[in-house]
């Protein structure tokens, strides 16, 4: 698969991206760009494309092996030797591949000619084998309780009979008629004729069994498609582990090369810690392995906590939801909060709410509490920081609209956990290019005093010039990136900080959080991502959707009337502008009346305008802008 980013065709710039005979070694260790491509070329994937496990198909290729797939010859094989979603002995356990036992598979073996087209399972021993094929033809079938069974050679059989009776009259049946012509007669009385039988005994035999003009091909099963020659788990183990120490050094050269003088204002690493999707039932799921961050009241700290099974959310109400994990007792009976329009207020002191039911994070003691009757009364239960924003109707989950991995919230407490990595702008170097600050986050969090409802910036920085981030919440301020001096500006204070994401504040409390992806461009202004040139016609569109582009019409002298301009690039919708000017080789712009002026006639993809050239040729120029 040949892919483009945004403003580059990769396959013209690296050719080497997919050709995988060349393993993408042909990289240049100090060029941001190839060090990312090469990233992506180490991880690309490498599924078999159209086959699935138990697929069995004809193949010219001589190798034992090819891509996960083996020869059709009784092989044998345990559970242990595959690893992912679709082992095949899983399969023949569910009965989605079709299978025998050992002694069924050998009976077939003997009475077949050697061939047995179904698999043997052995579920005692955790093994299985494949089919034996050999010196045999594929037959297609729409009935799947026949899939696997052998068919034993079958001969047509032409039979008939021809004679007389008593008295002398043909008589022919079967694969015979009656024949005119004359005959002499015999004894009366007596019956005489001739029966026929076709059968391969009386065949001239040219081989062992009736078989059509054939070509020998070997025939293959598909055992796994994870990964190119990766069967056993130990095998796939040893690959990734290769892979994955070239994929550590692409990537320490793309962030050598970031650091230098190639892009700013973004985030490089943002560890992903929590795992959450929609099942088939329309809930939301809080998968194990997640990490999720709670208050400990003893120590007066943040602390994280891995889960060890999941979480269902089945609470729909109508609504977006920011879910907390309820840690209250044993493991075994968390659950999420749901199905309540709970706010979120931090403070040191109980909090005054608008609302009936409401989280309360206590920043004195560490403790959360809540309360289902408008504060009257606390019930300390404690619960995790949010981490996930979901939208839901009245009976299912509908989107997953932000994952709180690393940024997360709690009312007015912004909080970021440990090693974000972002380059944050730092001035210009002598020579123009760009002077960029390592920061990586530590977990900290700070409390906001909000007021009102407003948008506002995440970014993660720090005010004493060091290595260390923390979080910094511009809602206060008017945030703004220098291009020319590469720098942030918070209202009129230079800032050493990166832009993280996005925030809405709704009443002076947080209520929704988005992170910024890695690797990305931060607020350093659209960029040009494709452009066109021929002569005087000329376009540029922009990573915004902007689009400007420009050309030139001729107009005969002694003429006025009418001209359609059909645009290089069609716009959204009419709201664009169009600029003329006119002038010719031997007079000045305008000169003996000459006029170029635009139209009624305006559509996405085209334009007119009406022109009026007295004294000479006219050309004219023409400008478009718009998204």
């Amino acid at each position: 698969m040949t892919e483009q980013n945004s403003n580059t065709n990769l396959e013209e710039l690296y050719p080497w991206i997919d050709d995988v005979t060349k393993e993408g070694a042909d990289y240049e260790p100090n060029d941001l760009n190839n060090n990312l491509m090469h990233l992506k070329y180490v991880h690309r994937p490498k599924n078999v494309a159209g086959r699935n496990i138990g697929d069995i198909f004809w193949t010219m290729r001589v190798d034992e092996t090819i891509n996960g797939a083996y020869p059709c010859d009784g092989g044998e094989f345990m559970e242990d030797d595959f690893s992912g979603e679709n082992n095949p002995y899983e399969l023949l356990v569910l009965g989605r591949i079709p299978s025998v036992t050992y002694a069924e598979y050998a009976a077939q073996m003997e009475a077949n000619n050697g061939n047995c087209g179904f698999f043997a399972l052995d579920t005692e021993n955790n093994k299985f084998k494949l089919p034996t094929l050999h010196k045999i033809s594929i037959e297609a079938t729409k009935i799947t309780g026949n899939i696997g069974d052998y068919i034993q050679d079958q001969i047509v059989n032409i039979t008939g009979k021809f004679g007389s009776d008593d008295r002398m009259t043909q008589i022919a049946e079967g694969a015979f008629s009656a024949a005119a012509g004359t005959y002499n007669t015999g004894s009366t009385g007596s019956e005489v004729g001739t029966a026929f039988e076709f059968s391969a005994s009386k065949v001239v035999n040219t081989g062992d069994r009736v078989k059509p003009r054939t070509i020998s091909l070997r025939a293959m099963v598909q055992l796994a498609n994870e990964v190119d020659d990766a069967v056993s788990i130990e095998s796939y183990t040893n690959r990734i582990e290769i892979k994955t120490q070239e994929g550590i050094s692409a990537l320490s050269n793309a962030s050598s090369c970031l650091t230098q003088s190639q892009v700013t204002n973004c985030v490089l690493e943002s560890p992903r810690k929590i795992n959450v999707e929609i099942n088939s039932d329309g809930q939301l799921v809080l998968k194990a392995g997640s990490v999720v961050v709670y208050p400990d009241s003893a120590t007066k700290t943040f602390k994280e906590y891995t889960t060890t099974r999941d979480y269902v959310s089945t609470g729909f109400n109508n609504r977006q939801q920011t879910l907390l994990l309820n840690m209250q007792g044993g493991e075994e009976s968390w659950g999420t909060l749901d199905g309540i329009a709970a706010e979120l207020y931090c403070s040191s002191t109980t909090p005054v709410i608008s609302g009936q039911y409401a989280v309360w994070l206590n920043l004195e003691t560490f403790e959360t509490k809540f309360t289902n009757d408008s504060g009257s009364s606390w019930q300390s239960i404690r619960y995790s920081m949010p981490f996930v924003i979901a939208t839901c109707s009245a009976s299912a989950y509908t989107s997953i609209d932000s994952v709180l991995d690393n940024f997360t919230f709690f009312g007015t407490y912004l909080m970021v956990r440990d090693d974000v990595k972002v380059l944050a702008p730092s001035g210009r170097n002598q020579d123009g290019t760009l002077n960029n600050k390592l920061i990586t986050s530590v977990m900290s969090g700070h409390n906001y005093n909000f007021n009102g409802t407003t948008d506002a910036h995440l970014l993660l920085g720090n005010e004493d010039n060091s290595d260390n981030g923390g979080v910094i919440c511009a809602a206060y301020y008017d945030y703004s990136y220098n291009n020319e001096k590469n720098t942030i500006q918070l209202g009129a204070v230079e800032s050493t900080c990166a832009l993280c994401g996005e925030m809405k504040i709704v009443n002076s409390r947080i209520t929704y959080l988005k992170e910024k992806e890695t690797l990305r461009v931060g607020d350093s202004g659209p960029v040009v991502v494709e452009t066109y040139r021929n002569g005087a016609s000329w376009y540029r569109v922009w990573s915004d959707g902007l689009i400007e582009q420009g050309g030139s019409c001729v107009s005969q002298a002694g003429s006025t009337g009418l001209v359609t301009i059909n645009l290089l690039k069609s716009y959204s919708d009419t709201n664009y502008s169009v600029f003329l000017t006119t002038g010719n080789s031997t007079a000045p712009a305008g000169y003996y009346g000459n006029r170029y002026t635009l139209a009624s006639y305006l559509k996405k993809d085209q334009f007119t305008v009406t022109y009026t050239a007295k004294s000479s040729t006219v050309h004219s120029y023409w400008y478009a802008r718009g998204y």
